[in-house]
């Protein structure tokens, strides 16, 4: 099943709890490690691709690390690459 990887910047405040945002869909996800942050990004930017494919709207491109905005990285914990399943999710 094909793939794509998309730029998710994750951030904590008080290193308990985990944000995760992401530079090409307007959604956000979160969770009690990074682990968990990391489940429910897969889970919601899946939902999210999952109404643009229904809606007929095309994909976007993922946006490379590098081009993230430095002030989108302030107080980054890290940026990972979120696996989006193409095709039969």
């Amino acid at each position: 099943m094909p793939r794509k990887l998309y730029p998710a910047i994750m951030h904590s405040d008080d290193g308990r709890t985990f944000g995760v945002s992401f530079v090409d869909f307007p959604v956000n996800a979160g969770g009690n490690s990074v682990e968990a942050a990391i489940a429910d990004a897969e889970t919601v930017v899946g939902e999210a691709v999952d109404a643009l494919v229904e809606s007929g709207a095309s994909l976007p491109r993922p946006a490379a690390v590098s081009d993230i905005p430095a002030e989108d990285r302030d107080g980054t914990e890290t940026i990972a690459l979120v696996p989006i399943r193409l095709g039969g999710r």
